[in-house]
């Protein structure tokens, strides 16, 4: 119901087409059902006139992240894609995220099955994820011409994403440290650089 929308928006029918198969896929039905069900909640909204909307720069940081999700969430086998990109954030990537917390959910979804469906896996999510996550589904990849490619792609990825996290802690604790020095907090600071160090020997793995 939440993607039905996004896709009624697209006035291309050859993309329109495209999505709605994909969406069949994904939830295991028939293109027909999905393209009636779309049809139905045409016909339920009101055409309303279109008001264009300013929308914010988004950072470097943020559009990989939405990539990421993206080509593991479309893999042919998303569980070996989210073990490739785990092992590269793991411990670097701030949990707060909204990227981190969809992983930490796939994560404990493989925990307990092997293979990934995408109906059960949306059902674990907390609401505030599903956006994102169905954004990931319609999300338009490039083709590779192998999976080694694809999964070279996850690392590459993950790996400028790891660089972006850690440059930024490194700016934040170093900003910290020069507050600590001016207010004589010795103790404070000897430890933020023990932090800092720490960081900057990760960067440079």
């Amino acid at each position: 119901d939440e993607l039905l929308p996004v896709i009624s928006g697209i006035t291309n029918a050859i993309v329109k087409e495209h999505y709605l198969r994909k969406l069949s896929f994904l939830l295991h039905t028939s293109y027909e059902s999905i393209a009636k069900e779309l049809e139905k909640k045409q016909k339920r909204t009101p055409i309303l006139p279109q008001i264009p909307k300013i929308q914010p720069k988004r950072s470097r940081e943020e559009i990989l992240e939405e990539y990421l999700i993206s080509l593991i969430i479309q893999s042919e086998d998303p569980h070996l894609a989210l073990e490739k990109a785990n092992t590269i954030l793991a411990e670097v990537f701030p949990k707060e995220k909204a990227c981190q917390k969809l992983l930490d959910t796939l994560t404990d979804y493989f925990q307990y099955n092997e293979k990934f469906d995408s109906r059960k896996f949306e059902q674990l999510l907390p609401q505030e994820l599903h956006f994102i996550y169905n954004k990931s589904i319609l999300f338009p990849l490039p083709s590779f011409p192998s999976p080694q490619k694809y999964l070279h792609e996850i690392e590459k990825v993950s790996r400028e994403l790891r660089e972006l996290s850690l440059r930024e802690k490194i700016r934040i604790l170093g900003e910290q440290i020069s507050e600590y020095e001016k207010e004589g907090k010795s103790e404070e600071v000897e430890s933020l650089r023990s932090e800092y160090a720490h960081l900057l020997s990760l960067l440079h793995k």
